[in-house]
């Protein structure tokens, strides 16, 4: 079925230019604000802010892509969860990097512990390549091993 230009006239007015108003009046609003909010988008907004620059600092500290992921995962559902309790001026700034500091060094004392260093971080890796290599090379009949 083909939509009539008054049909579509309908969803813009209806659907779309509301949701579109609804996300626009969101995006202004202070994170304090954003945090009053039950609605899933402020949520996305909050998280659309902060992301990126959080990963960069997580992955310059801690060198690997999936715990950097895992610590701002934790990071934004633990903010998201305890919105009521938080206590802040307007920016949630200093709290989610003061956040991001003590996970970072909770993470590293724990790999410590677990005697997991950048040395063991490298050996996996090596290793990693090495099962991706072998069978390749392995192909022609000779395995060759050059200091894997």
């Amino acid at each position: 079925m083909v939509k009539t230009g008054l049909q579509n006239k309908f969803v813009l007015n209806l659907v779309i230019k509301p949701c579109l108003e609804g996300v626009i009046m969101l995006i202004n609003l202070s994170d304090k604000e954003l945090l009053l909010h039950k609605d899933d988008r402020a949520f996305r907004i909050l998280y659309d802010r902060y992301w990126q620059v959080l990963y960069k600092k997580a992955i310059a500290r801690l060198r690997n892509e999936d715990d950097a992921k895992d610590i701002l995962q934790e990071i934004f559902i633990s903010i998201w969860n305890n919105r009521q309790q938080i206590e802040f001026e307007e920016t949630l700034a200093p709290y989610i990097f003061t956040a991001l500091k003590y996970s970072i060094i909770k993470k590293v004392e724990r790999d410590l512990k677990k005697g997991i260093t950048m040395v063991n971080y490298i050996r996996k890796f090596r290793r990693k390549l090495f099962d991706l290599i072998f069978p390749v090379v392995n192909k022609g009949g000779r395995a060759y091993d050059q200091g894997l």
